[in-house]
């Protein structure tokens, strides 16, 4: 039986719950295998939100330890990929008025840009695995967003 920890309870809009899920669905072009990752119990207006902590963390910085092993400059590459996607977010969120079609573009702007907010909070975090560059570059990016 696997006990997921309870990670908050507070107002948390449902379409962000839904963006955090698929956020975590395909994962630098895996699919992500952890199951459950999350689970969201939404009552009296308020979000309980459990995590599979130890499963999802350990799966995804191995994913992106993999993909530094093959290429160095994989963070370096991604840390610019996402500052652009992070500039597409912007613009939609300053816009004073979203038609749909600008509304889903930006829910799914944000679903795959999960990416780069995980890399930002969880890299720094693990410093046995990254190297002080790496971890560097993802505080970087964590200040920018």
């Amino acid at each position: 039986m696997t006990i997921l920890p309870k990670m908050f309870t507070r107002e948390f809009p449902l379409i962000l719950c839904e963006v955090w899920g698929k956020g975590y669905d395909f994962f630098l072009g895996k699919k992500i295998k952890t199951f459950p990752r999350y689970i969201f119990i939404i009552k009296n207006g308020l979000v309980d939100a459990y995590r599979n902590n130890r499963a999802l963390d350990r799966e995804l910085n191995n994913l992106f330890y993999r993909e530094i092993k093959k290429d160095r400059k994989f963070l370096e590459k991604f840390y610019i990929e996402y500052l652009k996607k992070f500039q597409i977010l912007q613009k939609l969120w300053n816009k004073k008025f979203l038609t749909r079609k600008n509304f889903y573009k930006f829910i799914d702007g944000l679903i795959d840009f999960w990416q780069a907010i995980y890399a930002a909070l969880y890299i720094p975090l693990e410093d046995k695995m990254f190297c002080k560059n790496d971890i560097e570059l993802m505080v970087k990016l964590r200040k920018k967003n």
